[in-house]
């Protein structure tokens, strides 16, 4: 009796589990992102390694390099992150993530701008949630702490820049910033 009870509790826990991931980018090369440090996930090709002195000379951090996008268009979607096929799972949770933009490049780097950004999440039954952030203190990247509130269950998430600079003034060359990403695959 003692032993099926166990089992039984065992195999619910089992059914329940999730694996939690933090991304931290310091570690890896500047460029192409190999490794994949998105344990579980893929991310488009949009997404590069770069360094804060260079993509964001002018923010405070506590890491030294970050996931980068750009530059690009305002309005175009800046990045894509999906669940692998090799995953075991087939949805994530974004929990937490630090968010900005730059602008263009002077004198070799760039420097922080205030930005809209949406970040829309497909769900396995190909509905969509959004949510929009505004960046507005660029002496460090904005964190994000509650996404897990809307962004559950997710089968990919994809960054777009809506607006960028004071009072909308930047249409081209805005750079999407990215780091310390937080995220459980599986169910909670």
């Amino acid at each position: 009796m003692k032993l099926s009870v166990l089992s039984l509790l065992l195999a619910a826990t089992t059914a329940y589990a999730r694996t939690d991931y933090t991304t931290n980018f310091d570690k890896l090369e500047r460029g192409k992102l190999t490794p994949n440090p998105l344990r579980e996930l893929l991310y488009s090709d949009e997404f590069q390694i770069g360094t804060y002195a260079v993509q964001a000379s002018n923010a405070n951090a506590k890491s030294k390099k970050l996931l980068f996008s750009g530059p690009g268009a305002v309005g175009k979607r800046s990045g894509r992150i999906k669940i692998s096929p090799e995953s075991k799972e087939d949805r994530f949770t974004l929990k937490k993530a630090q968010l900005g933009c730059s602008g263009k490049k002077t004198g070799g780097k760039k420097k922080t701008v205030p930005c809209e950004l949406e970040i829309t999440g497909m769900r396995p039954s190909q509905n969509f949630v959004s949510r929009t952030v505004k960046y507005t203190d660029t002496k460090s990247l904005l964190t994000l702490n509650d996404l897990e509130d809307d962004l559950w269950g997710l089968y990919s998430v994809s960054f777009k820049v809506v607006s960028a600079g004071k009072g909308g003034d930047l249409k081209e060359d805005v750079t999407l910033l990215v780091d310390s990403l937080e995220y459980y695959v599986g169910d909670e």
